[in-house]
């Protein structure tokens, strides 16, 4: 072992003409590595984890905050339209439905039926056609949202044809 006394040269020396020493030193700084390397695969693992965990509550965040928008546009047109109880439930679920059909959010097909509700349209059957005659023309023209709304609106007034047909 070097004292404090000998030097780096007399150090080396000793290295050359006993290298177990060296060897053991070596042999040591390879377990210092091994045992570096195994804690930065394992924090790795521990941080992808972590990053894994977040990324699961964040999109059930973000499913859980398109539930209330939905749930409080439900509750617009049941306002707008005096639709409550079992007929504004089972007009909810039709209008998931309409969702796999059109390329349309829940959110947004129910801001087309609370236009309807504004217009008149009343009865949850009359508002779920009215709804998807919106998101068909919508889907098949560029006239979408609210503006297709009142412009069927207009329509069906200057024709003077029940909004229920």
């Amino acid at each position: 072992m070097a004292t404090g006394n000998q030097s780096t040269l007399t150090r080396l020396i000793q290295i050359v003409i006993d290298p177990s020493g060296a060897r053991a030193g070596g042999h040591e700084v390879n377990r210092i590595f091994t045992r570096m390397r195994q804690t930065t695969l394992d924090l790795n693992r521990s941080v992808y984890g972590l990053l894994g965990a977040f990324a699961g509550f964040s999109a059930l965040r973000n499913v859980v905050n398109e539930l209330i928008a939905f749930e409080r546009a439900l509750i617009g047109v049941g306002k707008t339209t005096d639709t409550t109880g079992k007929e504004l439930e089972s007009f909810g679920r039709q209008i998931v439905m309409l969702t796999a059909k059109f390329p349309l959010a829940g959110t947004d097909l129910l801001a087309l039926s609370k236009v309807a509700g504004q217009m008149g349209i009343r009865g949850a059957p009359q508002l779920l056609k009215f709804t998807e005659t919106l998101a068909k023309l919508s889907f098949t023209s560029n006239v979408a949202g609210e503006e297709a709304a009142l412009a069927l609106g207009k329509i069906l007034n200057i024709t003077r044809e029940p909004s229920d047909n």
